[in-house]
């Protein structure tokens, strides 16, 4: 028994020494008044993305799940009333929020599994400070050559959430009257027990995404087993991400 709570101890966070905190604050803000963050905008954003990416590693233990976007959404919003942001602000907000959430939740659930697989957690940690320092020198030239290759809102790269965040980064710009007859066909939606989400995923998607979409919901209405066809089709999503990803580069 002595020897497991050993092993949990291990897996703790541990305190941060004062200089590494103040090392990392001064990396963040200098990476914030870059984009030209106010004192204040960059003392909001980061109490806030720490309490966002404590509560989405809190849930996502629990359930599974990490809400990236509804948190980055929660910080996003009050900031448009609080600062005066511009659009490439209020975008590095929400980036920052989810990139830091998802990060989090990423450690958490690789660290998770080592620890039921009986995996050393310097074996892991060493591991995932790898994979991170990887992901950051390369992450930026596989967007790059997807984005000059694709562009952005194609049929293949539709950035169907970055579309959606896009309208609420713009709401100040929309039409009150429309925006309230769009308030009550969701009133309606909702009465009838169908997700208003869906109708403005579909609005926003391509319409060979939405097609296909429609066509294996119907098809899984007459599958008994559906779980047993989950490997199958996150290859085939997988197989398409691959192949997108050879396309841009064999022009590189």
């Amino acid at each position: 028994m002595s020897n497991y709570k050993e092993y949990l101890d291990s897996w703790s966070i541990g305190r941060l020494s004062i200089p590494t905190i103040f090392l990392i604050l001064i990396f963040i803000s200098a990476f914030l008044t870059y984009f030209k963050f106010s004192f204040l905008s960059q003392i909001y954003l980061i109490l806030f993305t720490f309490v966002s990416a404590y509560q989405i590693i809190s849930i996502a233990g629990k359930i599974g799940l990490a809400y990236l976007g509804r948190f980055a959404t929660f910080v996003m919003v009050p900031a448009l009333f609080l600062f005066d942001l511009n659009w490439i602000q209020i975008t590095m907000i929400c980036t920052f929020v989810e990139i830091t959430g998802g990060v989090a939740t990423d450690i958490l659930f690789g660290r998770k599994i080592a620890q039921l697989s009986n995996i050393p957690s310097k074996t892991v940690r060493r591991y995932q400070f790898f994979g991170l320092i990887v992901c950051c020198l390369l992450v930026g030239i596989i967007f790059w050559n997807l984005i000059n290759h694709f562009k952005l809102g194609s049929f293949e790269l539709f950035a169907q959430r970055a579309q959606t965040r896009a309208l609420l980064i713009n709401i100040n710009k929309f039409n009150t009257t429309l925006m309230l007859m769009g308030a009550a066909f969701g009133g309606i939606l909702h009465y009838f027990k169908l997700n208003p989400m869906l109708v403005l995923g579909g609005l926003l998607m391509p319409l060979n995404v939405s097609m296909g979409l429609i066509t294996g919901g119907l098809c899984a209405k007459f599958t008994k087993n559906k779980e047993r066809w989950f490997p199958l089709w996150s290859g085939v999503f997988a197989g398409q991400s691959i192949w997108m990803a050879i396309s841009a580069f064999k022009f590189f």
